[in-house]
């Protein structure tokens, strides 16, 4: 009788728990610098309403993939999932801003995408939440993304639309980030 342990797609998990932790943290991040660099446009009051929301949907999402009836689904499902809603949410804010709305049409979105980045985060990491957080891995991650989102936001064009480009670019990242866990689920199945 013989034993085949496939050690690739346990690595493959190992791995997409890392990048997907480092991904979920670093787009929340850039999202609110983003938040930041725009609130000459916005205003203060709009940005620091939009800033409290996108925080609080991220703790919300966190807290909800705690939820007992959510932990029981496969944990490569549940980060998918929370990537793809973190991509709609970070979808229909582009399209807010991108279509000249004020600020409380970015709200929805901005909630939908934090809500999303949150239960990704929270899947990715599993119970240990702060031993991954504190990971090389994760800072250079959540550095690359804010410098990328920042400088593409500065000179892709000016004004609201170097905004949306920059958003273009979390969107990206939900879709990559949920695309890893659709890999690593294939592979591991």
């Amino acid at each position: 009788m013989s034993i085949y342990v496939n050690n690739g797609a346990l690595g493959a998990m190992e791995h997409t728990g890392t990048a997907a932790s480092g991904l979920a943290l670093s787009v929340p991040v850039a999202a609110g610098a983003l938040l930041l660099k725009t609130e000459s446009l916005l205003g203060i009051g709009a940005t620091l309403m939009l800033l409290t929301a996108l925080a609080l949907a991220f703790l919300g999402g966190a807290a909800l993939a705690r939820w007992q009836p959510l932990r029981k689904r496969p944990a490569l499902a549940m980060l998918r999932y929370g990537f793809l809603l973190a991509a709609a949410g970070w979808l229909l804010t582009l399209l807010m801003l991108f279509g000249g709305h004020d600020w409380p049409a970015l709200l929805a979105g901005i909630a939908l995408g934090g809500l999303g980045q949150g239960v990704a985060y929270r899947t990715a990491v599993g119970e240990g939440a702060f031993a991954v957080a504190c990971r090389l891995a994760t800072v250079v991650t959540i550095v690359a993304v804010l410098v990328a989102a920042l400088l593409i936001q500065t000179y892709a064009a000016p004004g609201a639309r170097g905004g949306c480009f920059a958003l273009a670019l979390l969107v990206d990242l939900a879709l990559l980030g949920a695309l890893m866990a659709r890999v690593a689920e294939r592979d591991g199945a």
